[in-house]
């Protein structure tokens, strides 16, 4: 019985039909994925009355009518296909575009393109997420902008060709380093001060990023420190 259903269920899939135009016997004892001796299968199936012998091949018998389900799987996709391509042109013709609807949270559907019409004075843009926090701006006195233009004057002397950053994000760096990290401004300052004249930190040191990351380093190695260091040209931004 294996055999057969497996026969029945490949038949299905392979030629919903059940035409089987041009098998031979051993296609049959393939489809039933029979192991044992070559043509007992094939002749059994006939001899029962399970499968018949038409002029074209074979078929199984009283196909049509005991899968009907599966012989209409054509005609059922064929009309799916056009019912889906009738249906996107009404959608289209409506409402200008293609896609589906959606469930509204009342419960009903309505196309998502008409959002904008809808709504009165509605805007395509989306508008920002409410959990998203406005970028801080801080001001040319406050000690974080200060700052992020004092090490940027060091960085420039250093390297002439030093591309300016966006002062703002440098100044949220700092804020972190003296808000978060309970840094005061003079210590920062020093510290500042004190790589950027360091051959070895002065081309490490080009960020607040990394300043930030390195500060208890670099401000134990300034403190421990008693040489004096040559400075370079004074800079006069603080």
């Amino acid at each position: 019985m294996d055999y057969l259903l497996t026969f029945w269920c490949n038949v299905a899939e392979q030629l919903p039909n059940g035409a089987l135009n041009g098998w031979s016997n051993e296609d049959i004892e393939m489809a039933a994925d029979w192991d044992g001796e070559s043509g007992i299968f094939h002749s059994a199936m006939i001899d029962s009355g399970f499968l018949d012998v038409t002029n074209d091949g074979f078929k199984p018998h009283d196909w049509d009518q005991h899968q009907p389900w599966v012989v209409s799987a054509k005609e059922r996709s064929e009309a799916a296909r056009i019912a889906g391509k009738a249906s996107a042109l009404a959608r289209r013709s409506k409402y200008g575009t293609a896609q589906p609807a959606e469930r509204l949270p009342n419960g009903s559907f309505e196309n998502c393109s008409t959002d904008t019409e809808r709504i009165p004075n509605a805007s395509r843009t989306p508008s920002p997420s409410p959990n998203r926090k406005s970028e801080q701006i801080f001001g040319p006195e406050t000690n974080e902008m200060r700052l992020a233009k004092y090490l940027f004057a060091y960085i420039l002397q250093n390297n002439p060709k030093a591309k300016e950053p966006n002062f703002n994000k440098w100044a949220s760096q700092f804020d972190l380093i003296l808000r978060v990290d309970g840094r005061s401004s003079d210590d920062t300052k020093a510290v500042i001060s004190w790589c950027q004249k360091d051959e070895f930190w002065k081309v490490n040191i080009l960020s607040p990023d990394k300043l930030r990351k390195q500060f208890d380093q670099l401000f134990v190695k300034m403190s421990s420190t008693s040489k004096e260091i040559n400075k370079p040209k004074p800079v006069a931004v603080w």
